[in-house]
């Protein structure tokens, strides 16, 4: 069956093909990749009513054609650091661990902070380093350097295209 997602004000997101045996899971997985690795959750309705784990979509009351609204909301996530100078994002609903930020610095983290889009993070380090991180990937993605004493706390500008560092030195 082929299934419509549609925003709040009736926009078309995308359409899927399942079968009518799938359970919600099986849609979340489509979804996966398309809008968790932004680090958002997608939530689906169907007839007023969210899609509830536990029954099949035919029981469900979904046909071929039928439209689910589509809700997308920021997982809420912790970002922590240590003295050890690794760092890591954590689920603030459920205190798993989503993301290791791997390749860190190789001294302690002083600060973290979130880009306005939650698809960054920023890091300042004793190391004398800032760095960006993907939220998705845990893959660092630049390094900034200059600073010849440690970087105790780096920041992104109001739109995320610039960070503002500052340091002993």
């Amino acid at each position: 069956m082929r299934l419509s997602l549609i925003t709040l004000s009736g926009s078309e997101v995308m359409t899927l093909d399942a079968q009518p045996e799938w359970h919600l899971h099986d849609l979340q997985g489509c979804l996966h990749h398309r809008f968790t690795a932004q680090g958002m959750r997608a939530r689906l309705f169907f007839n007023g009513a969210e899609l509830l784990p536990g029954k099949p979509l035919i029981e469900m009351g979904l046909e071929d054609g039928a439209q689910l609204g589509l809700v997308l909301a920021f997982e809420p996530r912790v970002a922590v650091a240590s003295m050890s100078g690794q760092a890591a994002i954590f689920s603030a609903a459920s205190f798993e661990v989503l993301r290791r930020l791997e390749g860190g610095h190789e001294q302690a983290i002083w600060s973290v902070a979130f880009s306005p889009d939650g698809h960054s993070l920023l890091t300042a380090s004793s190391d004398g380093t800032a760095k960006t991180w993907s939220t998705g990937t845990g893959q660092c993605l630049q390094t900034f350097r200059g600073h010849s004493g440690r970087v105790f706390s780096a920041r992104f500008s109001p739109d995320g295209a610039m960070i503002a560092t500052a340091s002993s030195d």
